[in-house]
């Protein structure tokens, strides 16, 4: 991703640097594992989940990797999983802006909208491409 939704808020004005520190600290670290959004899709078993984690104590890969490497995962999927993952990323950072009391959500929900429109679109798969 080569913006955050952190740094955007801040280009646009809508952040200072010492609240982008907080909100990015907040956020940072704090994601959906692929895994728990492959199941929530119905894309992959409990058991396949355990296969790879099982899998992935032996090498140095990411979820995504081995279960594509398993075959649980094609990687067009693992793609548009990763997409959920970030979109999901830059709401939780919306989340954070309104509850910290820092903007009205109808100024961070406008922002986000506008900065998914600007880096999602090139940025999704394909949905063809994993039919």
């Amino acid at each position: 991703m080569s913006s955050t939704f952190v740094e955007y808020l801040c280009r646009k004005g809508l952040l200072t640097q010492e609240q982008s520190e907080r909100v990015a600290s907040w956020a940072s670290g704090r994601h959906d594992p692929i895994g728990i959004i492959a199941v929530e899709h119905g894309l992959i078993l409990g058991r396949q989940i355990e296969e790879v984690l099982g899998q992935q104590r032996d090498c140095d890969w990411r979820f995504g990797q081995v279960a594509v490497e398993l075959g649980h995962l094609t990687r067009p999927c693992l793609d548009h999983l990763l997409h959920i993952q970030r979109q999901r990323q830059w709401a939780r950072v919306a989340e954070a802006v309104v509850l910290a009391g820092i903007l009205p959500s109808e100024k961070v929900f406008r922002a986000y909208a506008e900065f998914v429109l600007e880096h999602a679109s090139g940025d999704a798969p394909a949905l063809a491409a994993a039919a």
